[in-house]
């Protein structure tokens, strides 16, 4: 009766995954939702009739473990279903993510799915050991009979045949797919002319680290009480924050990849607010820039990653240059003293590594010694070695701003 049981249940899964025309296999995991230390939150879930708990079909979380599981039941079809987790991207470095979210108060606009990108070490264990039994013809499942201290009790395992049955088919109002409750959904807000916008602020952190922008591309890079990069709270100022310059060796036009510092061509600019990135787009002369801002959830660290795309016939060739005035230091010092504060700032570059690293002068013993490093990877062809400059005297030049 277990077993067919077991294989029921299989088809069961398979049957309602099919009817919402997404991969099988739900058991409990995690989701698509986070706390405030950006950590996926955890549940269990089921098929309406097969689980006794209420409202299973609100959710849609599919967990590739369980088809690692069902591979001792019906390992062709756990084949198929693994095929196309990965054809939607369900597959990472260290094997499968631990689950996909179908739900759709859950998605992101415009998704129609979200992969939960972390890894549960007991759930890839179960899965090696569901997949190792199956090819091996289930030898663990006889080494565990093998073991004495089971075979002691093994008369307690064995299935007793049931008297008398209870047929309790499930009521239709549970098996069919509930309407999923419409949250709200995640907001994201568009600046196409951000120049032209009122001042608006876009904060990103996982807890410790935390930058926040605005749609002309200013800001700054927090962590915890320190402040990263310099800024001020007053509206008449230089543009402060970090920023990447693009400048064309053949033309020699020079602008950035955000309306801020330059303000070149500031109608051709479009920032997006998500609640886990920002995105800035550029278009200059049939060369499109896009600078997508995230925030580490494991590290107190920040990524940039700049595209460049090229919808012109001719190549084009372009510097990239990075740029942040650094403080490592709490802002109120900073602001209070900014010239004596500069003072304190040491850089080195790290040739081997690529690495830009600085830290701050202690002027006590008990100041805390703070470091931070910068790299730049480029990915495709790089025509020139990487150069730095770490002077912002020699770059910008005395008296002058950015």
């Amino acid at each position: 009766v277990l077993e067919q049981t077991t294989r029921l249940v299989v088809a069961r899964q398979r049957a309602y995954a099919a009817a919402l025309g997404i991969p099988w296999g739900i058991s409990e995991s995690s989701y698509n939702a986070r706390d405030l230390e950006m950590t996926y939150q955890y549940s269990n879930f089921g098929v309406p009739g097969l689980g006794l708990k209420r409202g299973l079909s609100e959710n849609r979380v599919i967990a590739p473990y369980a088809t690692g599981l069902a591979a001792m039941v019906d390992p062709v079809a756990a084949v198929e279903n693994y095929a196309a987790l990965a054809s939607i991207g369900a597959e990472g470095r260290f094997g499968f993510y631990e689950a996909v979210d179908f739900t759709p108060s859950r998605l992101p606009s415009n998704e129609d799915h979200a992969i939960v990108r972390s890894f549960m070490a007991h759930h890839q264990g179960m899965t090696i050991t569901a997949i190792a039994n199956t090819l091996q013809d289930g030898r663990l499942r006889d080494r565990f009979h093998a073991e004495p201290m089971i075979q002691g009790a093994e008369l307690l395992l064995q299935e007793r045949i049931p008297r008398d049955v209870a047929s309790a088919p499930p009521r239709a109002t549970e098996v069919l797919v509930a309407p999923v409750e419409q949250l709200d959904a995640p907001v994201v807000r568009t600046f196409d002319k951000p120049s032209t916008q009122p001042a608006t602020a876009h904060l990103l952190s996982n807890g410790n680290y935390g930058v926040m922008l605005t749609p002309t591309g200013e800001g700054y890079s927090r962590w915890r009480d320190m402040a990263v990069t310099r800024w001020r709270d007053e509206s008449a100022q230089a543009a402060l924050g970090a920023f990447v310059f693009l400048h064309d060796r053949e033309t020699r036009e020079v602008w950035s990849s955000a309306v801020q510092p330059t303000r070149a061509g500031a109608d051709h600019h479009r920032a997006v607010f998500c609640e886990h990135h920002a995105a800035f787009t550029h278009h200059e002369q049939r060369l499109t820039t896009t600078t997508e801002i995230v925030v580490s959830a494991e590290d107190d660290a920040e990524a940039r990653r700049i595209t460049l795309t090229n919808s012109g016939r001719r190549p084009r060739e372009i510097d990239l240059t990075s740029y942040a005035e650094l403080v490592l230091a709490p802002p109120s010092s900073d602001q209070a003293h900014p010239a004596f504060s500069k003072m304190f700032v040491v850089t080195d570059y790290l040739p081997e590594l690529g690495v830009i690293i600085a830290t701050r002068r202690r002027r006590s013993p008990h100041d805390p010694e703070v470091w931070a490093a910068h790299i730049a990877v480029v990915e495709g062809e790089d025509t020139a070695p990487i150069q730095i400059e770490t002077d912002r005297a020699r770059f910008v030049g005395r008296g002058r701003s950015i």
